[in-house]
Order: structure tokens, then sequence, then C-alpha cells
């Protein structure tokens, strides 16, 4: 037909001889892929999940702040604040009245007085742990024969405080918060793609970025999380990127420039 016929009119044949004094070479047809850089701009995060925040477990008083301005670097086992508390007095006033009990010739006590009295000494244990007092201030307390209505409340973590609302002398009911510290050996980086780019972007893809604040050098890490949302008014999708921190030179709210390399095909359009 006229088609096959207006094909054949594009081939050029060549016999062994004519290619040899043409000197043509052929090539088999592939498929090649290109790099494309993708830039995205963003900012130096707090990693939530080593981001702690303080909260009062039993109403009292504040009576003295350890820490008492932010910024300051704690570690673990620091202590906070030392708080009053009217219930910590209680507590601890049972728990040794129930001790005496238990350390009384066992012939003068009942069972059913005895077993009673266990099981307080094991409430109030409770108790003091819930309040967030550590295994050795518990024993410290058992040990104790004079009451206490004061105790030292330490840091879960080390890290930065980056928020204190606790003032001594002020009252604090259970769950008002004290302190907010940020472990800053890891950190995020958020950046913005656009919704056309997200197709190159993929879960664990090394990141490539650099600091305003220090020209000249390069940092990476790698995608943790792409939003499954888009921000309808910038059209834009959300990323996080997961970034080791351990000389802590990463800040929060640092301006970052990023850019993620990937692979299209030439076939892609």
């Amino acid at each position: 037909n006229d088609s096959k016929s207006a094909d054949n009119d594009r081939i050029i044949s060549l016999t062994p001889y004519a290619k040899k004094l043409a000197d043509v070479q052929t090539v088999a047809i592939t498929r090649s892929d290109r790099n494309v850089e993708v830039k995205l701009v963003g900012k130096i995060d707090y990693d939530e999940t080593r981001l702690k925040h303080i909260t009062n477990k039993v109403s009292g008083r504040i009576e003295r702040l350890f820490v008492d301005s932010t910024g300051i670097r704690i570690k673990a086992g620091d202590h906070l604040f030392e708080m009053y508390s009217p219930e910590i007095l209680t507590a601890h006033q049972e728990l040794i009245q129930a001790q005496k009990v238990l350390n009384d010739d066992n012939s003068k006590v009942s069972k059913a007085l005895y077993d009673s009295t266990s099981n307080m000494v094991e409430s109030v244990r409770h108790k003091f742990q819930l309040w967030g007092l550590s295994s050795d201030q518990v024993q410290s307390l058992e040990k104790s024969d004079t009451p206490t209505d004061r105790i030292t409340m330490y840091a879960p973590i080390g890290g930065v405080v980056i928020e204190k609302n606790g003032v001594e002398g002020m009252y604090v009911g259970v769950g008002e918060k004290i302190y907010s510290i940020a472990d800053l050996s890891a950190v995020w980086l958020k950046l913005e793609a656009f919704e056309s780019d997200i197709a190159l972007i993929h879960y664990g893809q090394k990141v490539e970025f650099s600091i305003e604040a220090y020209p000249g050098e390069v940092f990476f890490g790698r995608v943790s999380f792409i939003s499954p949302v888009v921000n309808s008014d910038t059209r834009t999708v959300s990323l996080r990127v997961n970034v080791e921190n351990k000389k802590d030179r990463l800040k929060p709210n640092m301006l970052a420039r990023a850019i993620v390399r990937a692979k299209v095909n030439n076939e892609q359009k």
C-alpha cells in the first residue's frame, strides 16, 4: 500500500561493499537517562521525636529553679527544680507509718492488718513513681524517718532548654508545662517542593544542602517524609529530611538551600 511504500522510501539499503566504501557505522538505539537537579528551599527545625516537654505531675509550689533560663545545655539526670507539695508530705507520712507497722513484731499484727499495710506501701511507691520520682528517690524516702514536703525533679533527657514556663514561687497544677528540652544531636530540614517536581522525589533519597551561615560547606540528609497533601495556595508539597547534627552546628530556623538529584528517562515527557 501507499503508507508501506512511503516507509520504504525512507530506508537506505547498502551492500556490504558499498557500506565499506561509504565508511558508514551503525549503532543500536538504546534508552538513556539524564540527571535532573531539583532545587528546594527550607529551614532547619527541631526533630519532634527528640523534643521533651517537662510537665508537672504533682500539684505544689516551685521553691527553686536550678535551670532558670533558656539556652542552657543539660544532661539526662541533671536537677531541674525543687518543689514543695503537701501531697508529697501526706504520702511520705503514710509511708513512714505503714513501715512502722510492718517493722513491729509480726505476732502483734494481724494478717489482715499486715496485708492491708503492705498494700498501702506499694500504693505509695506507685504514687511516687507516677509523680516522676526516680527509684533512688523512692528508696531514699523509704529509709527516712522524717517526713518531707519537698522533692527535686530531674531531667529525663539531655539537650538544650528551649522553653521555660516555671517561675520560683509559683503554684503549679498537674499537667502544667515547666520546661521544653530539645536534643539537637539530630534535626529536621523542612523543605517545600513544587507539585511538578514531586515525582522526582522519594523516601530515603539523599539531599544535599547548604546553610548561609557556613558558606562553601555542604551538608547531607535523607528524605524521611513526603506530605500526602498539596498546599492549595502555593501548589507545593512539604518534605522532611533527617539530618545528623552531632556538633550542634545546625540550629533551628536557619535557612537552607537544597538539591535533590534524580535520573529521568529521556523518553519520559
